[in-house]
């Protein structure tokens, strides 16, 4: 982007810094607005872009697994759970094993392993972004997006635009603007196709 950014990450900073951007703080905390409208709102604001940028960006996790010696096991595959969360497997890695070959494939958010492989494996997935507005009031504004600095700049202007629609006398459009600049910046990929993989070799992945 050509300029330098401070580091939000938290929802506190990301409400302090969208607030600050439409001038509607509070004189006495800079985390509140004086507006209960603009307090109401905020966070599900936040939540509706967040789940955007975090879809265009894609949310990833990695998780070790340790492959047990399954040859004995009747099935031809044993799964391996990677979590409620998990909306698509990207690759596998070995990390230590004593084979030659991994053959696994990815469904319904479970990685099958062939049994004829044991050792340790890191898998690589994407997930789905949280959903903000159920987490506990006491922790949410502690908790922080999982998002790059670009992303989350570009939440806070569109937030910011959003925050403004609202009202007929403000000019918003700069803020669109300046979040699209963010947005385009980013390195996205539109190419991923959730499904069935089957690789075969160490490498493995879409």
């Amino acid at each position: 982007m050509g300029e330098k950014i401070m580091s939000i990450q938290s929802i506190k900073e990301i409400k302090k810094y969208i607030l600050a951007l439409v001038e509607e703080y509070s004189t006495t905390n800079m985390y509140t607005s004086d507006d209960e409208d603009i307090n109401k709102k905020l966070l599900p604001l936040i939540h509706m872009q967040y789940i955007y940028l975090a879809n265009q960006e894609g949310l990833k996790r990695k998780k070790v697994i340790n492959v047990a010696d399954n040859t004995s096991n009747e099935k031809e595959y044993t799964p391996y759970s990677l979590g409620s969360s998990c909306s698509k497997l990207l690759g596998v890695r070995v990390i230590d094993s004593k084979t030659n070959e991994i053959e696994y494939y990815y469904l319904n958010k479970r990685l099958y392993i062939r049994n004829d492989f044991y050792g340790v494996i890191e898998a690589e997935y994407r997930i789905y972004a949280e959903d903000l507005t159920e987490i506990d009031e006491k922790d949410i504004n502690d908790t922080e997006l999982d998002l790059s600095q670009d992303t989350v700049m570009a939440l806070c202007y569109l937030v910011a635009g959003d925050i403004l629609k609202t009202d007929v006398s403000a000019n918003y459009s700069a803020f669109d603007t300046k979040a699209q600049q963010y947005i385009g910046a980013l390195d996205i990929s539109k190419s991923d196709i959730i499904g069935v993989v089957r690789p075969m070799g160490f490498g493995g992945g879409l």
